[in-house]
């Protein structure tokens, strides 16, 4: 009977570390990695609110949630040579209208870089792209950085931006973000 018994907790020992071999087959770095769009004061602190005249800075964030360094060699090269500032909304203020609860009016405002940002790049199979435990900017620009910008005017603000980072063994992520913030 204890053969048995023995037997059987063999068998369902060795099915628990196949079915734990395989879920680590379909696990990406890129899990581990949140971004986010921040808007910051001139000192880069993470701020919600300015007043008119003041000027902020627009950052794209990646924060590392594992416990170590990750090294990701993506597809493609899309968090080097900034190719993010030349995607049309990355980092692109809108203003919000009058009817603060409806996203779909609002009056695009402008970017804090002229586009486009010219960078050589050479063409490699993949990228390789470190993220440090925690949190890193990968891109800021404050909004006075554009010549053509005006300050901004009182009123509640967001911009947004979706992107999809591909790793070479195939993984993929789609990130949607947004940063809220008014000036008073």
């Amino acid at each position: 009977m204890k053969t048995t018994f023995f037997k059987i907790g063999i068998f369902v020992l060795l099915f628990a570390l196949m079915g734990a071999g395989c879920e680590k087959e379909n696990f990406s770095q890129l899990d581990q990695i949140d971004f986010k769009i921040v808007t910051m004061d001139k000192n880069k602190a993470e701020k919600k609110i300015f007043e008119v005249g003041e000027d902020m800075v627009l950052a794209f964030e990646a924060i590392n949630n594992s416990e170590k360094d990750l090294e990701l060699k993506l597809k493609s090269n899309y968090l080097s040579c900034k190719v993010f500032q030349n995607e049309k909304d990355f980092l692109y203020v809108n203003k919000k209208s009058d009817n603060y609860n409806v996203d779909s009016s609002f009056v695009p405002i402008g970017k804090p870089f002229l586009n486009p940002i010219n960078c050589e790049t050479i063409n490699l199979p993949y990228y390789t792209q470190i993220f440090p435990i925690g949190e890193t900017i990968l891109e800021s620009a404050f909004w006075s950085s554009n010549p053509d910008n005006k300050k901004l005017e009182s009123g509640k603000y967001f911009t947004v931006f979706a992107f999809t980072l591909i790793d070479i063994e195939g993984h993929s992520t789609t990130r949607n973000l947004r940063a809220d913030f008014e000036i008073k």
